[in-house]
């Protein structure tokens, strides 16, 4: 049996699910966020399910997209670009609850697939750009967490090749979605994101520990003989990274 992978709390992605819909309420498309509370719900349906469950799908199909509001100018500061754009967002990761003696499981394993795929469209909604934020697997072969760029100017039934693999921060779908976010709406976004508001404390507070566990664990790889890169590249996390009180 393959090794499963890095752990996560149930309940800090069952929050970060909720959270999403109010946190980027003013760029999101009213039309498609009914999808955050399925979401929210498949999870929470999957902490509850008394028998235990194998590996599960937790998808956001590419048909059900969640999509930004159009951004007019907005992906450069003081709104000097000439593009209007806006974002879609699917994702599919299979998760597996982690057993407890007792009770429901508080955690679950990635076991497989762990995509997040952003497409850029434009104004006659052709896909200019396409990129997937993926965790890799314990045989994986370029960095653990990783941008892929997809299908550029190929259209998409032309297959994509699997380099490179562009070096990434651990992310979540949903802080995947706010890179994308903050690309499209520079100027607005950071201001919003910087400030105090009670949702931006509330990320904050969900993702502020995943990045310092994160960044602590890069930088014990560096400590490793020969090559900085490549003892990057080759580093694969503990599972308990995110769970641990010690990590790393």
């Amino acid at each position: 049996m393959n090794p499963r992978g890095l752990k996560f709390p149930f309940k800090s992605m069952i929050d970060e699910c909720a959270l999403m819909r109010s946190y980027a309420k003013d760029v999101l498309d009213s039309e498609t966020t009914d999808i955050l509370d399925e979401l929210k719900g498949q999870l929470t349906g999957l902490q509850n399910f008394k028998t235990g469950r194998g590996t599960t799908r937790w998808e956001l199909p590419p048909e059900r997209a969640l999509r930004t509001i159009w951004s007019e100018g907005k992906s450069q500061p003081d709104g000097k670009s000439g593009w209007k754009l806006r974002a879609k967002f699917s994702f599919a990761w299979d998760i597996h609850p982690v057993k407890k003696a007792a009770g429901r499981p508080e955690f679950f394993s990635l076991d497989g697939l762990a995509s997040t795929v952003v497409q850029i469209e434009d104004d006659e909604e052709r896909c200019l750009l396409c990129w997937a934020t993926e965790v890799g697997d314990h045989q994986s072969p370029g960095a653990h967490f990783h941008f892929q760029l997809k299908n550029l100017g190929l259209g998409t039934s032309a297959p994509s090749l699997d380099i490179p693999r562009l070096p990434a921060l651990l992310m979540s779908p949903f802080l995947a979605m706010e890179l994308a976010i903050g690309e499209l709406f520079q100027d607005e976004w950071r201001r919003y994101a910087l400030s105090e508001k009670p949702e931006v404390n509330q990320w904050r507070k969900i993702h502020q520990p995943r990045l310092e566990s994160f960044f602590k664990w890069q930088m014990n790889c560096l400590r490793s003989a020969g090559s900085p890169w490549i003892a990057l590249k080759a580093a694969k996390p503990h599972p308990d990274l995110l769970i641990s009180k010690n990590a790393p």
